[in-house]
């Protein structure tokens, strides 16, 4: 049996996508549905339906608690079986050493809130390479500091359009007697979205990551360019505005597999188009 391959994907321009792994490892094709299940993901062509069943199997195999999500959401919303060839197969976006059983380790990856919060502004509203060399350098001249002060001069490099908001955040935080170490996303979320200039992806980030509540649409960000062409392209809306969207999203009992299914939709959807595509 080949291995499931995803070759010549367009590098996309902002930090939210779920990544697809590879391949997928042979043995793991095993038959372990129910009829039911079975029948869900059953397609015309031979080729589609295993490589759907290769897919969920391996998720399953990863993390079962993200494979009953996904069979969850598509009981309520059978529309998405389609986007079965671009299911994500891991929970979390890749970068934040969040997923289970992955080998998904990056030495570089936030190590608390606050990091997690540079690396969310660094990344906003530029493309993947350039909001990395942009977390790399904010994230190593925060670590020079052990106490955070208000006098800070910032590095030339860094964005200066962001500077202001890193400086609000800094304030906010000293205001509050926070050190960089115990910023945290239970106590402290309100403060970090009053923040001046917080950017709404820094802030859906924090939620997609860290917010246990699947029904809360806090992780989604209505603003962004691929999630709105991702609603677009799936829905068929033309210009959808803000309530638009929202309208759609309240039909979604799991928030953060809806937004998967969709941000994957705008950055892959050939492969859903061509399944051929994915395979060898």
């Amino acid at each position: 049996m080949t291995h499931n391959t995803i070759n010549n994907v367009n590098k996309p321009t902002t930090k939210l996508r779920f990544f697809f792994e590879n391949t997928l490892p042979s043995e793991m094709f095993i038959i372990i549905y129910n009829n039911k299940k079975i029948k869900l993901f059953k397609k015309n062509s031979t080729n589609y339906y295993r490589t759907n069943m290769e897919r969920m199997v391996y998720i399953k195999h990863l993390n079962k608690s993200w494979y009953d999500q996904i069979i969850q959401f598509l009981n309520e919303q059978p529309r998405y079986n389609r986007l079965l060839p671009i299911v994500a197969f891991e929970e979390y976006p890749s970068g934040f050493n969040k997923n289970i059983n992955s080998n998904d380790v990056d030495i570089e990856s936030p190590t608390n809130i606050f990091e997690t919060i540079l690396h969310g502004l660094a990344y906003a509203g530029v493309d993947i390479d350039f909001g990395k060399l942009q977390y790399l350098l904010i994230l190593n001249f925060f670590k020079r500091f052990d106490v955070l002060t208000n006098d800070i001069i910032f590095p030339k490099k860094i964005q200066p359009e962001k500077i202001p908001i890193y400086k609000a955040l800094i304030s906010m935080m000293i205001a509050n007697n926070i050190s960089m170490s115990e910023l945290s996303y239970e106590k402290h979320i309100d403060l970090i979205e009053k923040v001046e200039g917080m950017t709404e992806s820094t802030i859906t980030l924090l939620h997609l990551l860290h917010n246990k509540d699947l029904t809360s649409d806090k992780c989604i960000p209505y603003g962004d360019k691929q999630f709105k062409r991702g609603m677009s392209m799936f829905y068929g809306l033309e210009n959808p505005t803000k309530d638009e969207l929202i309208r759609i999203v309240e039909t979604w009992n799991n928030k953060k597999v809806g937004l998967m299914f969709i941000v994957q939709y705008a950055h892959y959807s050939e492969f859903v188009d061509n399944p051929a595509l994915i395979r060898k």
